[in-house]
């Protein structure tokens, strides 16, 4: 490399980062207690007794199994490293609560109990390519 060109900075995507450990940390806590499963899924009739905590803890349990696990957490690393790349840490937290707060709304309006984190990472998939293009 020439004295007069500097190498590019990589910025770790640590938005990214954060969100995926969090998910780890969630699945782990997940099977070693399997019985905190219940008390965080969505259960609609749970919300509707006042349990609003279930608005957001659905997205730390997955329950469907290891593969729901698996299947999210490399989705959220690889469009959340891009989406973060590309728009930048806000807007990444942007779009994810976006797509956590509709997916939630579409989820209880069906009355579907569950979890998962793939609501809000579909909201960030959906969504970044859609604003990414205003960017330039």
């Amino acid at each position: 490399m020439s004295a007069g060109k500097l190498a590019p900075t990589v910025r770790l995507p640590y938005v990214t980062v954060v969100a995926s450990s969090a998910a780890i940390l969630a699945a782990v806590v997940q099977y070693a207690a399997p019985a905190v499963v219940p008390l965080l899924q969505r259960d609609p009739e749970g919300l509707a007794d006042g349990q609003v905590w279930r608005l957001l803890t659905p997205l730390l349990v997955q329950t469907l199994g290891w593969y729901q696990v698996v299947a999210n957490l490399v989705t959220l690393a690889t469009v959340g490293v891009a989406a973060e790349r590309l728009l930048g840490r806000w807007r990444w937290g942007v779009l994810f609560a976006a797509g956590t707060a509709s997916g939630q709304v579409a989820a209880y309006a069906s009355g579907e109990p569950g979890g998962g984190d793939s609501i809000a990472i579909c909201g960030l998939a959906v969504s970044f390519p859609r604003f990414s293009g205003h960017l330039r």
